[in-house]
């Protein structure tokens, strides 16, 4: 697949916290992808014969045959209320017209088969595409259509369309996590007629991924050129990323060459497949004929690899495959070794690529009962997922590592140190140098940043450089620029490393100044790193410029000397041939359960837990606080001590960094803690260590939290020093949280060794304290049924930490504004209507898509404040700068917000009165078709066509009167898909 790709990279950064789309692809599922899957066909598709647990018993056995990800198509007609085709009225999912959910958490019969199927999936193993498949099953006359996605030229299907995958992704969401499905909302496009035709397909995607983007922020999506079958479309026809793309789309194509193979028959239709082999003679879909083997389809998908690592996208064939061996009881279709030399083929060619497929064929389940050969071809046999060995070109790794020596002459000792970067990452100490973080003042780069903290380097060295080094930015030609440079002569030194094993990587070469100072740098091999430089740089006009040139390499630092004597840039080339270092192991997946686990029960909706007691004695009071930290995220004072960030010194984690500050706790906690606690790091078997520690007796503490609602979890236990503490901690409610604690440990090695075995938690905090006496570890267990437990603190004032800094996600240059966004005001913008003599008093005001914050010295409260509602979607864009720029308190509280197409907000238990309501809106990305919206107040229009039309751009909109005798103050929203941050409201 791209290369590992910056998807992938991006959502694992275990230094800088990422959320949301941004954060790329989850690990789990670019290694499920790149398995291989199957689909599963009919049991969900056919509306006639119904039948969602049909393969719920195949699933163990494909999980066995090595395949880790099914594929389910299904029809609108499973899940669309209008009328299409053949509609099943049990199966309903959005309200009449408007494909808006009465109830997003009420159960809808078909779309929970859904949300069933993917549990079951997940408990053996095995993450699900969700299929639209097409958008009418059948034509009127009960034939099936097989127009696919055709229907979208019907601007009223396309409307449908539109409400009823954005309504199935958000209730999917709302009930899995996005580590187990990817939404493939519109299979097998065929718009090829003409231009117009085209134009039609590709002004819809402008449409329908942005909508799902809104109603999921964190799903994963298959997009699809509007020729399914063809690369040469997709490489033609999206020569530049869209405007809509970010890193948790995947594009999607699908591959049946040559169709003697794939398409010689098919269900009730004569047999046409007698004689072919492979190797062979066949014909292609255009009517070329000649001799077709390995290599023809190596050159035929060769173009798809070149286009992905141009882009810098993720790609998956989630289609190909042959007819069937032999139709379920019937006469024999294609020699099964035919299909064995040919799928084998294919999917090796595919895999050795790195990227997913998934298999398909007309029978149910692609014969994993019946076809043992052609899935040992296919997966590799009996589960083992494959990486492609690199060709033995170069010397085997010797067993102790020496570092690579640099490839030029050593700094002389007059230089001193002048200024050094860590590309992708936070500020850090090398080598007793203070390094810059990626946001630093002038300097500029191009590159996509990305984390990979689970690569080991090789060679090994210290952990600081370390943490630098895992950090990056990737780019194929790119542009590094450090501004405001003293004139003078500098000594340059660059970092490079690669994340993953990769044997088709081409080398590259670097410009110092414009001139080539470095030629075949060539790192193949996960872990692989390499210092260069230094070369030298004499600057006049203070800037010094560094680019690259050929393959798509990943800097991570930037180190600059100023020189004490003269020089010349250095070009001594890397050798070609860098020593590799070994392949990484396979992604960990669950053990699959037995055939015969029932299915996964139905997740009720969202309970509120009652909290229990601490499971432990509460701290002795003379022990005295020594160090916490905040292991997702950064900085943050709780309960009057200060943590520190998860890119602390002297403490190393294993787990997977992520924030997911839309997910309230409960129970509620103070603002300080709720922010440590929603930023986490998850893993499956969990090792921390805090070293430096003095020898003596401590007091360990650790938060844990569960951030969806998982039926399925499973219970964790805890290990302090080597010995069991804590046994069977089970968080399955989105939000629950726990302080596990505290342990006694005795310390003479100076380390704090934390382990966690069993489950996936999520661990937010680590606290310690140093005893005042003696003890020793506790081991009391958390019930099965745990919930929170509650705060033994006295709340302390929120101080508005913001959501963890992103780096800037690039954007295109923005189109002009349509509308002047309004000027940020210190004080309120003064009302439609005349006040009352004494002026209008603030009365409260809502972070709608945040924490709590003050702003213009007024306290909002947060969006999990009491007595108010809202219907949007919440997300954070920290990356996105606002136009005009503002405050700090007022830009955190603008770039967290709620979205929908029809917002509802309610605010209730409001006195009798008249009040006067602000509201702030903002555009988060370049969107190159943006709707105008209107708002209502008490069911009054009140403001039309507010238009936001470039990124950044805001406005604080009112204000507008509002007469409450209900106790109510209702806003809503029509048109658009706007993003509301605040409601504001003064009496």
């Amino acid at each position: 697949m791209l290369k590992k790709t910056a998807l992938l990279l991006f959502l694992l950064c275990l230094f800088t916290p990422i959320t949301l789309a941004q954060a790329g692809v989850p690990a789990n599922i670019t290694y499920a992808l790149r398995a291989g899957g199957v689909s599963l066909l009919f049991n969900f598709y056919d509306t006639q014969s119904y039948n969602p647990q049909e393969l719920y018993p195949e699933l163990p056995l494909i999980y066995s045959a090595g395949a880790r990800h099914v594929r389910i198509p299904i029809s609108m007609d499973i899940v669309e209320l209008d009328t299409s085709g053949t509609l099943r009225t049990d199966c309903s999912l959005p309200t009449p017209s408007t494909g808006v959910f009465a109830n997003p958490i009420g159960r809808y019969p078909c779309v929970q088969d859904i949300v069933d199927f993917i549990l079951q999936a997940q408990s053996q193993g095995l993450v699900t595409i969700v299929d639209l498949h097409n958008t009418n099953q059948r034509t009127p006359s009960g034939e099936w259509n097989n127009d696919y996605m055709g229907g979208l030229r019907d601007p009223a299907v396309r409307a449908r369309h539109l409400n009823v995958t954005r309504a199935l992704i958000q209730y999917i969401r709302a009930r899995v996590s996005p580590d187990w499905f990817v939404f493939q909302p519109a299979n097998e496009p065929d718009f090829t007629a003409s231009d117009a035709d085209k134009a039609i397909w590709y002004n819809y995607q402008d449409q329908l991924i942005p909508s799902l983007r809104a109603a999921c922020a964190d799903c994963v999506v298959f997009a699809m050129s509007n020729e399914w079958q063809f690369i040469s479309a997709l490489v033609r026809d999206i020569p530049n990323l869209p405007s809509w793309y970010d890193p948790r789309v995947i594009f999607d194509v699908h591959f049946y060459e040559p169709p003697s193979l794939s398409h010689c028959t098919g269900p009730g239709e004569p047999n046409n497949c007698t004689g072919i082999t492979w190797p062979g003679i066949h014909t292609s879909w255009s009517g070329i004929t000649g001799y077709w083997d390995n290599a023809k389809l190596e050159s035929l998908v060769a173009p798809l690899w070149e286009w992905r690592d141009r882009l810098g996208v993720q790609v998956h064939f989630s289609e190909i495959g042959t007819v069937y061996s032999q139709e379920v009881g019937g006469p024999a279709v294609m020699p099964e070794n035919v299909r064995v030399a040919y799928l084998g083929g294919l999917a090796s060619i595919i895999r050795a690529h790195n990227v997913g497929f998934g298999v398909y064929e007309w029978h149910r389940n692609f014969g994993v009962k019946q076809q043992p050969s052609v899935l040992a071809a296919v997966f590799n046999a009996q589960g083992t997922p494959t990486n492609t060995p690199v060709p033995p070109t170069n010397t085997p790794l010797p067993s102790t590592p020496t570092p690579i020596p640099p490839t030029s002459t050593p700094v002389p000792s007059s230089d001193s140190f002048y200024r050094a970067i860590n590309l992708g990452g936070n500020a850090v100490v090398v080598d007793g140098n203070n390094w810059q973080a990626q946001t630093a003042a002038n300097y500029t780069t191009n590159g996509t940043a990305a984390c990979n903290p689970w690569t080991t380097l090789n060679p090994t060295t210290d952990a600081n450089r370390t943490t630098m080094i895992q950090c990056s930015v990737q780019h194929w030609a790119h542009v590094l620029t450090m501004s405001s440079v003293p004139n003078g002569t500098y000594r340059v030194y660059l970092y490079a490393w690669q994340d993953w094993t990769d044997p088709s990587a081409s080398a590259f070469s670097v410009a110092l100044e414009g001139q080539t100072v470095q030629t075949n740098v060539l790192l193949r091999q996960a872990g692989q790193w390499v210092k260069l430089g230094p070369w030298t740089a004499t600057i006049t006009d203070g800037t010094i410029n560094i680019t690259t040139n050929g393959g798509l390499p990943n800097l991570s630092g930037l180190e600059v000397w100023a020189a004490g004597g003269g020089g010349s840039p250095s070009s001594t080339p890397v050798p070609a041939t860098n020593t590799p270092v070994p392949t990484l192991p396979p992604f960990p997946t669950p053990t699959p359960a037995p055939a015969t686990s029932t299915p996964v029960p139905t997740l009720p909706p969202f309970p509120t837990p009652t909290p229990i007691p601490p499971t432990s004695t509460p701290l002795p009071g003379n022990d005295s606080f020594y160090r916490a930290i905040n292991l997702g995220g950064n900085a943050v004072v709780v309960d009057g001590n200060n943590w520190q960030a998860q890119t602390a010194s002297n403490y190393t984690t294993n787990g997977s960094a992520f924030c997911s500050p839309w997910t309230a706790l409960n129970p509620s906690t103070d603002a300080n803690r709720t922010t440590m606690i929603q930023c986490s790091v998850q893993h499956w078997a969990h090792v921390l260590t805090m070293s430096g520690v003095p020898n003596g007796t401590y007091r360990v503490y650790l938060y844990a939290w569960q951030d969806w609602n998982d039926p399925n979890a499973s219970a964790f236990s805890v290990a302090l020093e080597g010995t069991t503490v804590q046994t069977n901690v089970l968080l399955r409610q989105a939000g629950q949280w726990v302080k596990l604690g505290p342990w006694t440990a005795a310390i003479s090695d100076g380390t704090i060794n934390i382990t966690t075995n069993g489950g996936l938690p999520n661990l937010s905090g680590l606290e310690v304290w140093a005893a005042g006496g003696g003890g020793s570890p506790t081991s009391t267990p958390v019930p099965a049924t745990s919930t929170p437990v509650p705060p033994t603190n006295t709340s302390m004032p929120p101080t508005n930490t913001p959501v963890p800094t992103l780096p800037p996600f690039p954007t295109p240059t923005p189109a002009p504004a349509t509308s002047t966004p309004a000027p940020p005001t210190a004080t309120p913008v003064p009302p439609t209507s005349t006040p009352g003599s004494a002026g209008p008093t603030f009365y409260r005001a809502i972070n709608l898509g945040g924490n709590a914050v003050v702003v213009d010295g007024n306290a909002w409260q947060g969006s999990t404040a009491p007595n108010y509602t809202a219907n949007g979607s919440a997300a954070c864009s920290p990356w996105a700068s606002l136009n005009p720029a503002t405050d700090a308190a007022r830009t955190t509280m603008i770039q967290c917000y709620v979205q929908h197409w029809a917002h509802v907000l309610t605010m209730t238990s409001v006195p009798a009165g008249t009040y006067q309501v602000y509201l702030y809106t903002w555009l988060d990305w370049p969107d190159p078709n943006p709707e105008p919206f209107n708002v209502q107040i008490e069911g009054q229009t009140v403001a039309t066509g507010i238009l936001l039309s470039t990124t950044g751009q805001w406005q604080r909109i009112g204000p507008f009167t509002a007469n409450v005798t209900d106790g109510s103050i209702n806003v809503t929203t029509s048109d658009g898909l706007p993003n509301l941050s605040g409601i504001e409201v003064w009496r």
